[in-house]
């Protein structure tokens, strides 16, 4: 009798005493009420008594059984002899067998895991049509796929490719927008290297992605030479909780923007700058409770112009504040978000030239929710305040933007909107604004 046969028997023997042990307590199937014969009685007690030593005995060789696994009953063991002296070997063929198939099993599940053979492509696309009060109405279309890397539990990589069309040569424009490898420290920092959204431009960090802006267009004083989109260099972020609020916070060190005669600032310098400097800047974020959140970001930076002598530079100095909130009604959503900036430029105290400006926005919208009409809760209106003041080029004075935007949108889906909206547009110093009606669709997949 083998190993496995005995171990089987003993099994149904125990299935079988527990039955009978049982039977006593449990009515019959038929003829509940059936007398029971002395001569059955009889029986039920001598197999019982049989059962019972079955037991002892299984009971005194389990140390014997244990032993015999620990030593050869594993997967593509020996033979070992069995219980009571008998001769009794595993199946090791098939154990050996089983045992590869585990491990061909574990193999195959750590080389698919998520991040290290798949990865997950998102991002979002959008067509605008634009017609000004005076001007050339267009059409403009963008797409931007974005790649999300899971290379590890604490290795990321993210970046994303913008396609628009440009209408300065008629052909299509690729903006490597941001490619960034992080690193999870721990569960409250991140550090990582490449092209990053900047952290203390809150807008196109969070909010600039066509399905998620709300307007067809974007506010003043996020582009414009005012603020950063993207930094190139190495960031360190995360989050602190103070008990019921909590800290975020975002630090890096970039290659320094350059500029023109007028102070302007470019940001897309992929180079190091003529006087080898560097920009160094972040944001700290403050969430008193969970739908509100405040920030200040700052960046410091020297930028020089060429032709000049190496040691004349700009001190440029860039700052920001953003507030950011959402609050759900039971009638509704409403959300609120702005941000400010200003934009220092000026040479050492030798040189003459200071370009200042300063611009912002806020925005606030409504989405209702309890409307007895599904077309209703699909409407969300919008309006937005804008404005910029920066040097004049053609003067000396200041020139100032104002806009008022109103929009109307309609969610087809949680990421597939479209976009309505009227511009009023107001610009000082004989510059003429033009009133704007803009319509777009915007996705994000």
């Amino acid at each position: 009798m083998t190993f496995n046969e005995s171990v089987a028997r003993r099994s149904a023997g125990l299935v079988l005493g527990a039955s009978l042990l049982a039977a006593p307590l449990l009515p019959a199937a038929h003829g509940a009420d059936a007398p029971v014969s002395r001569e059955e009685f009889e029986k039920m007690q001598k197999d019982m008594a049989a059962l019972r030593q079955e037991i002892a005995t299984l009971k005194k060789t389990k140390p014997d059984l244990s032993s015999q696994v620990s030593s050869g009953a594993s997967l593509g063991s020996a033979p070992a002899s069995g219980a009571k002296g008998s001769s009794a070997k595993l199946d090791t063929p098939a154990l050996s067998a089983l045992s590869r198939e585990i491990k061909a099993v574990r193999e195959m599940a750590e080389e698919n895991r998520a991040g290290e053979t798949k990865f997950v492509v998102t991002g979002g696309a959008s067509t605008v049509f634009t017609a000004p009060s005076h001007g050339t109405s267009k059409f403009d279309a963008t797409f931007s796929p974005i790649l999300l890397w899971h290379i590890n539990d604490r290795l990321l990589f993210e970046g994303e490719v913008e396609y628009e069309l440009d209408d300065t040569n008629n052909s299509t424009k690729t903006n490597l927008e941001y490619a960034h490898l992080s690193y999870l420290l721990n569960d409250n920092v991140t550090i990582g290297v490449g092209k990053f959204l900047s952290p203390m431009n809150i807008f196109v960090e969070r909010f600039e992605p066509k399905w998620i802006n709300k307007l067809p267009d974007t506010p003043l004083a996020i582009y414009d030479g005012f603020l950063p989109e993207t930094n190139v260099g190495a960031q360190v972020r995360g989050a602190i909780p103070v008990g019921s609020t909590k800290f975020n916070f975002a630090a890096y060190v970039s290659n320094a923007p350059s500029t023109d005669g007028n102070g302007t600032l470019t940001f897309d310098n992929f180079k190091s700058s003529a006087s080898n400097g560097k920009a160094a800047g972040g944001r700290v974020g403050f969430m008193p409770c969970e739908y509100l959140e405040i920030g200040y970001g700052l960046q410091q930076s020297k930028v020089r112009l060429d032709g000049l002598p190496s040691d004349t530079h700009y001190n440029a100095l860039l700052q920001s504040v953003d507030l950011s909130t959402s609050l759900e009604k039971a009638n509704g959503r409403f959300a609120l978000q702005s941000q400010y900036a200003w934009s220092q430029v000026g040479k050492r105290a030798d040189f003459g030239l200071n370009a200042n400006r300063s611009g912002g926005y806020a925005q606030l919208s409504y989405r209702g929710k309890k409307w007895a009409s599904d077309f209703l809760n699909r409407l969300e209106g919008i309006v937005r305040l804008d404005r910029v003041t920066q040097p004049d080029p053609t003067s000396t004075d200041s020139f100032n933007e104002k806009r008022v935007t109103f929009g109307l949108d309609y969610w087809l889906t949680n990421r597939t909107v479209l976009k309505t909206a009227y511009e009023l547009d107001r610009q000082t110093n004989g510059h003429s604004g033009a009133n704007s009606l803009l319509l777009g669709v915007a996705t994000g997949f």
